[in-house]
């Protein structure tokens, strides 16, 4: 088993994932700044499933939203909206070795972006987010 100091000697890819499942009420896309119509059908915001790629330069992101979900964190059960990204990029292992934390900070603030503009300004609020500067 590897240490817990062992860096990886070649990348070919890498990926920032944040998963986040928070309490939406009885219309979850209403948190969120999305806009669905299938035709002339109407539907609830009960078990919508939505994944969809987005090309930023050599980045993709990979967003996924289901509005009705049920996880268990540290003994109990949250019932909410799952909004899960993931930006990935194909990258030369010398190219990502040259600048690594330029190539996370550019996936991090593509990420950020992505998820900071799915959430509607009261959504944001209720959450509460916090940033340390450290």
């Amino acid at each position: 088993m590897p240490s817990a100091s062992t860096s990886a000697s070649s990348v070919e890819r890498f990926s920032l994932k944040c998963i986040n499942v928070f309490e939406a009420g009885e219309n979850p896309l209403r948190a969120l700044n999305v806009a669905l119509k299938l035709g002339d059908q109407s539907f609830t915001d009960r078990g919508i499933r939505l994944r969809v790629e987005i090309d930023d330069g050599p980045f993709i992101s990979i967003v996924e939203v289901a509005s009705s979900v049920a996880v268990e964190a540290s003994g109990k059960t949250i019932n909410g909206m799952l909004v899960a990204l993931d930006t990935l990029r194909t990258i030369e292992s010398a190219e990502f070795w040259a600048d690594p934390m330029g190539q996370l900070g550019h996936a991090h603030a593509i990420l950020k972006n992505i998820f900071f503009d799915l959430l509607t300004k009261p959504t944001v609020e209720m959450l509460g987010p916090e940033w340390s500067l450290k």
